[in-house]
């Protein structure tokens, strides 16, 4: 009973499969990417702190925004 259903289940799986590679004949609706990397960041602080983020964003290389980014 179990080797049944395991084998009916493999067979209803291939056949739903199967079609779904023809409905989209073959072509993948994604897009497939080694690595995500953030264009921009949002810091958000209280306005009572806001000086001192201001201050440890200016004075850590590489945390503010690049002027030459297009």
């Amino acid at each position: 009973m179990m080797a049944s259903a395991a084998l009916f289940g493999a067979a209803f799986g291939i056949v739903w499969g199967l079609a779904g590679y023809a409905a989209t004949r073959g072509r993948r609706d994604f897009s497939s990417v080694r690595t995500v990397v953030a264009t921009r960041h949002e810091v958000l602080v209280e306005h009572k702190h806001r000086a001192a983020a201001q201050e440890i964003l200016a004075r850590t290389p590489g945390l503010l925004p690049d002027p030459f980014a297009g």
